[in-house]
């Protein structure tokens, strides 16, 4: 029974598995990008078919009541989110990365409505699909990483061509069934499959996903909830340092690193 909810969640969100990746990381990734979907959901609950809006308090408590659920059938996933006892501030971050990217709208009484289905252009340019989407239905996106999918619509495809050409293998192809396993795009150690593109380190973890150690980001910086949006935590749910991202999107986060000043460590 565990599995077979693990496996409808990921296959749902085109979600696959690291090699080596347990039971328990792998649910904490599918989980936080299903959240993104959760907390939507929660926004329509005002009583007024979601036009008046809810609470922040609210939006976390129910998470926590989902989260505390799943946990029934992955203990582990509290503590990932939890990590000393701070499960508001981690759920909170991400209602923030939501609200920021335009993927949840806040109004001037402080309150989270859902958003139409629109584009947003990243500051390298790459374009994602936000707003209340399906994500079972996705045909002309990227396969999702962490809480978003770069768009190859019609406003996108200029975006997905860009990225594209820097991974060197031509336009994926559409649907998540059809869709090919891109090549590395940087030149690696050949013993660790790592390397530094800048002050971005990657490491490939497979054919899918690398990780990522980034620069300390600045906490109210934009470079900081782009980069939360497209990547997974790693150690735990507000863990900004070390992510996970899709192949495919590795150029995506290396542009978006190179174009801004870092803080020092």
């Amino acid at each position: 029974m565990p599995g077979d909810l693990m496996r409808a969640m990921a296959m749902d969100l085109g979600i696959t598995r690291m090699q080596g990746e347990d039971d328990a990381r792998f649910v904490c990734r599918i989980s936080y990008s299903a959240l993104r979907f959760w907390m939507q959901a929660f926004c329509l609950d005002d009583g007024y078919g979601g036009s008046y809006g809810v609470s922040r308090s609210a939006i976390v408590r129910k998470s926590t009541l989902w989260l505390r659920q799943l946990s029934g059938l992955y203990p582990q996933v509290l503590d990932w989110y939890e990590h000393g006892d701070d499960m508001d501030e981690s759920l909170s971050g991400m209602l923030g990365t939501l609200a920021s990217a335009g993927d949840l709208v806040r109004t001037g009484d402080g309150l989270y409505r859902c958003a139409v289905s629109h584009d947003r252009v990243l500051t390298d340019g790459s374009v994602v699909a936000l707003g209340m989407t399906d994500p079972t239905d996705m045909e002309s996106a990227m396969p999702l990483s962490g809480m978003a999918c770069v768009s190859f619509g019609e406003s996108g495809a200029e975006s997905g061509q860009l990225v594209s050409d820097m991974l060197g293998s031509g336009r994926l192809g559409s649907g998540r069934a059809g869709r090919r396993h891109s090549r590395w795009p940087f030149d690696t150690d050949d013993l660790t499959l790592s390397t530094r593109v800048g002050s971005v380190r990657l490491t490939r973890r497979d054919d899918r996903h690398a990780a990522v150690r980034l620069p300390r980001l600045a906490p109210d910086s934009v470079l900081r909830w782009q980069i939360d949006l497209l990547t997974w935590p790693v150690a735990f749910a507000g863990d900004m340092r070390n992510r996970i991202v899709r192949v495919e999107y590795v150029p995506v986060v290396v542009r978006l690193v190179g174009g801004v000043r870092i803080e020092s460590d």
